[in-house]
């Protein structure tokens, strides 16, 4: 479909969440010239808590071009139930999970705008359970105490890792 057709259509709005707190001026200067040609159909909302973020989308698209060393916001699209698109940048594709249909090359724009079509017109609801499914094994508070209790019961081997497992999730 191509990247700028994918807005021509006037189905789709970008909504461009966050700040510049983790790129340097030139990186800033990317993103600027990346939006200047669509900037009219940008919502640009700066910093966001993740349920507010993801409360006001139908669809996320985390297009890294740099090697993220964990993908965060993927784990936090997993909970919250919204469908994603990805680049296979760094621990994106591995926190998705083999399984999630929605993976494109990192740096290939016309890739990532096919890609986005077909995630936005997907009628699948077993991609969101399964996405769903996999933040609760892999990430959810309850798989990280099991995690701690599993190390801690090879290092200090008399716990068993009991404190851990019965500790009460704490709520932010």
């Amino acid at each position: 479909m191509g990247e700028l057709l994918l807005f021509a259509a006037g189905r789709f709005r970008l909504v461009f969440a966050g700040e510049a707190r983790f790129s340097d001026a030139e990186g800033e200067r990317r993103v600027e010239a990346a939006l200047a040609g669509v900037d009219h159909l940008v919502d640009r909302v700066g910093w966001q808590a993740p349920a507010e973020f993801f409360s006001s989308v139908d669809l996320a698209v985390f297009p890294s071009v740099q090697a993220e060393t964990f993908g965060l916001v993927v784990a936090q699209a997993q909970y919250a139930g919204v469908p994603f698109v990805i680049t296979d940048a760094g621990a994106l594709p591995e926190v998705a999970g083999p399984q999630h249909p929605w993976v494109v090359a990192s740096g290939s724009p016309d890739t990532l705008a096919d890609m986005i079509e077909a995630a936005a017109t997907a009628d699948d609801p077993s991609i969101l359970a399964a996405a769903r499914q996999r933040w609760a094994k892999h990430y959810s508070p309850e798989a990280g105490r099991k995690r701690l209790a599993a190390y801690f019961s090879t290092v200090l081997p008399h716990s068993n890792g009991r404190a851990f497992e019965n500790a009460p999730a704490r709520r932010t």
